[in-house]
């Protein structure tokens, strides 16, 4: 904990850049609107553009007009700002229909927590299962447990429309079971009985 309070103070010693103010701490302001998020996205700092991705994220199909410089904020530097920006697409949910490519090229992004992000996010597209599901059943065996589990969540959401994901899941299953991740595997079963009709004949 000391070690990042100390790497924190340092970035706002030398940057300044924090959403807090003393100078309006007394003050009340309401929700900024969607195209003042946007603008934020476009010219704000580092903070500013983190917290607009919160706030978008906050709005759901609302922010729908925020999708294209979100989905830009995918390719960002910065895996944070990658990560942040998954997990906005899927709160908006299937109205960034656009964004699905991006997310699923971000399954394969170097950062673990990019492709959990993505993996959570894709979850969202329940209406798409042909274009969606293959691509989380292959995430089941990324190397990362929080991506497994991001997968396992998100094709639990699609029920008998990801049985094709069975397979997989199941292998998935059998891992965590050997690893003695109860969570994991709670997760995966949970999933397993989802997708699948006759689970129980399955897992036996």
């Amino acid at each position: 904990a000391m070690a990042s309070f100390r790497a924190g103070l340092r970035y706002l010693q030398k940057t300044g850049d924090s959403l807090f103010r003393m100078s309006t701490v007394r003050c009340r302001f309401g929700a900024l609107s969607v195209n003042e998020l946007t603008q934020q996205l476009r010219a704000g700092t580092p903070s500013a553009k983190i917290g607009a991705l919160w706030e978008l994220a906050t709005k759901g199909p609302a922010a729908a007009e925020a999708i294209p410089l979100v989905i830009e904020m995918l390719r960002a530097t910065q895996a944070d700002f990658r990560a942040e920006a998954a997990r906005t697409l899927g709160a908006i949910g299937s109205a960034a229909e656009e964004a699905l490519l991006g997310l699923t090229d971000a399954l394969h992004d170097l950062d673990d927590g990019v492709r959990a992000s993505a993996a959570g996010a894709l979850g969202r597209w329940v209406e798409q299962p042909a274009a969606v599901v293959p691509e989380l059943s292959q995430a089941l065996s990324d190397e990362s447990v929080r991506v497994v589990r991001e997968a396992a969540l998100a094709l639990g959401r699609f029920g008998p429309a990801a049985e094709v994901a069975q397979q997989d899941l199941l292998r998935a299953l059998r891992g965590a079971l050997v690893d003695c991740d109860e969570t994991r595997a709670r997760i995966l079963a949970a999933a397993v009985r989802a997708v699948t009709p006759d689970a129980a004949a399955e897992v036996d």
